[in-house]
């Protein structure tokens, strides 16, 4: 029930509604007569009223309560964030002497992790992916990387089978291949 009385199509209803009511209560009918002759005057001194009481009226209140609205949106974020960064230093202060003190136990090198593809690759996968299709210079822009970069990356990705081409060469279109 809350919901329906949040939302601004029910109360545009209500007060078109309530607008009608008081129409009705002051004389006003809905009626078919071609025999009546329209009062024009009358007609658009109504059109300039309610021109007034949208205009002057129910405007700013909508404006002030969508402005309240996103100032407390930004706040309940910038809460969250700061929530976020204690949480994160909590956790560096209770977990890094742990890693400090720990003895490493063979003498083997650490292990270490080689990532499949490196972050660049990753990034223009999840740009391909989102766009559905890119070109050269659209990919150039998108990462931050000078052309002749961007072709490097994108010929390696082509030879490892993780993307396509399409279309001449001069208009090439890349994307993510299918294969995958």
């Amino acid at each position: 029930m809350k919901r329906i009385f949040k939302s601004v199509v029910t109360w545009i209803v209500f007060g078109e509604i309530l607008i009608a009511f008081v129409l009705w209560c002051m004389g006003f009918r809905i009626t078919y007569a071609p025999e009546l002759d329209n009062n024009w005057d009358a007609i658009s001194a109504f059109a300039e009223w309610a021109g007034v009481i949208i205009g002057a009226i129910i405007v700013p209140f909508a404006v002030v309560r969508l402005q309240h609205k996103w100032d407390s949106n930004k706040e309940e974020i910038a809460l969250s964030n700061l929530v976020t960064i204690d949480q994160l230093k909590e956790f560096e202060q209770r977990f890094a002497p742990l890693l400090d003190n720990q003895k490493q136990e063979s003498d083997k090198a650490p292990l270490t992790i080689k990532p499949e593809l490196s972050m660049r690759e990753q990034q223009l996968l999840q740009f391909l992916s989102v766009s559905m299709g890119a070109s050269r210079n659209e990919i150039s822009e998108q990462l931050g990387l000078s052309i002749a970069s961007t072709q490097h990356l994108i010929k390696h990705l082509l030879d490892e089978g993780k993307i396509e081409a399409c279309g001449a060469q001069r208009s090439r279109i890349y994307k993510v291949s299918r294969k995958q």
